[in-house]
């Protein structure tokens, strides 16, 4: 009779255990549902229901910082961004529940570097720098590799007055990602800043040399060669692209400056063969795509131009904002919120200049609709110009 109750009510429990986990399944597989229809009313321009999806989502799993940090985001989303002050009461209370958010995110995660960095945003908008200091640190301390994390933190530094540690954040930036050189933001700081902007590619050329070991790591090797490329000196940046690309053959973006460098140098079949590479390696690319239009369209071949061309113009329209789909796709920049889009390239990997997809929209306008953007052009020099 006892071990008939004991078996019983180890039954019992057995079923209780069972249940609650089908329970937490459930829980789990409701949330997830509410995420995705909170991504879709987000992408509808329906930030109220998606506020109140992300909300449902948080009630079936209270302890799932993603969907925090979602809410975070819909409370913001929207709203007049700025640093200068002239906030509604209502603008300032959105903020500070995204602050909430974003707080309940990094205590449930304190790995995941978007949380503090989101977090510093919104507090430099309030104007609490002490706070947004703090949480940009965290930010660039948890993910040191993250170029955009780097270059943000220097923004900011440098706004708040201290350019000397913003120098050296922008030249971390630079060295992580070298393309970064030919955004609006770096164009910008050159016009602000001409001396010290040389300076910080030298320090990020002086960064990398001195990183390079035995064996020496080709990615390091292709960062030099395309940094060497923007400080003309085009026999460095071509012995060391060679010699990234004779141990990593797969890096598509240093065919792509291997590639430049030929074209500057008048060997279009080098070049040619360069594009082809990166094209094979990474049909996303933009840069090959619109360097191989040009080649067909100068040979004659029309045909083949308008494919290549037209392929540059829709991998330029799909580029993601390499910060993703979070909070990071906008940017405190001048005390304004910008676009990601309008302070650096689509994506940091898949870089081509606005005066060179209006060339290329010009170029296939004869069998496309008209695009208003045929007609535009920055003033922002490509990859290399100074080689040109």
């Amino acid at each position: 009779m006892r071990s008939r109750r004991l078996w019983l009510a180890a039954a019992f429990v057995l079923v209780g255990a069972i249940a609650a986990v089908q329970l937490v399944l459930w829980r789990r597989s409701e949330g997830e549902d509410r995420l995705r229809e909170f991504y879709a009313a987000m992408a509808d321009g329906r930030p109220a229901d998606g506020r109140r999806l992300i909300a449902k989502a948080i009630e079936l799993c209270p302890d799932d910082a993603r969907y925090h940090a979602w809410r975070g985001f819909a409370e913001v989303a929207g709203l007049r961004l700025d640093c200068g002050g002239g906030r509604t009461g209502g603008e300032t209370a959105a903020i500070l529940r995204g602050i909430a958010a974003y707080s309940r995110a990094e205590y449930l995660n304190a790995k995941d570097p978007v949380f503090p960095y989101n977090l510093a945003w919104l507090y430099h908008l309030l104007g609490q720098n002490d706070l947004a200091l703090r949480e940009f640190r965290k930010a660039v301390e948890s993910n040191e590799n993250d170029a955009l994390f780097h270059a943000s933190f220097a923004m900011f530094l440098e706004e708040s007055g201290h350019w000397d540690h913003a120098r050296g954040e922008y030249r971390n930036a630079v060295a992580l990602s070298p393309e970064l050189v030919a955004s609006r933001l770096f164009f910008d700081l050159s016009h602000r800043k001409n001396a010290e902007s040389r300076g910080i590619v030298a320090d990020a050329i002086r960064t990398l040399e001195a990183s390079l070991k035995e064996p020496r790591s080709p990615v390091i090797l292709a960062r030099l060669g395309s940094l060497y490329s923007e400080v003309g000196e085009p026999e460095k940046a071509r012995r060391d692209l060679l010699d990234a690309l004779a141990a990593l053959p797969s890096l598509p973006l240093a065919w792509v400056n291997l590639g430049e460098l030929y074209l500057s140098g008048g060997d279009r079949l080098a070049a040619l063969h360069c594009y082809q590479r990166a094209r094979y390696l990474d049909r996303r690319l933009v840069l090959p795509n619109l360097r191989l239009g040009e080649w067909y369209s100068a040979e004659g071949n029309r045909k083949a131009a308008l494919s290549y061309l037209g392929a540059a113009i829709r991998n330029w329209d799909r580029a993601v904002p390499v910060a993703g789909v979070d909070a990071r796709n906008f940017r405190m920049y001048r005390r304004s919120r910008l676009p990601l889009s309008s302070l650096l390239p689509p994506s940091l990997d898949r870089y081509a200049g606005t005066c060179e997809i209006a060339k290329a929209l010009a170029a296939v306008s004869t069998t496309t609709p008209e695009d208003s953007r045929a007609s535009e052009c920055e003033s922002i020099p490509s990859p290399h110009a100074g080689l040109r």
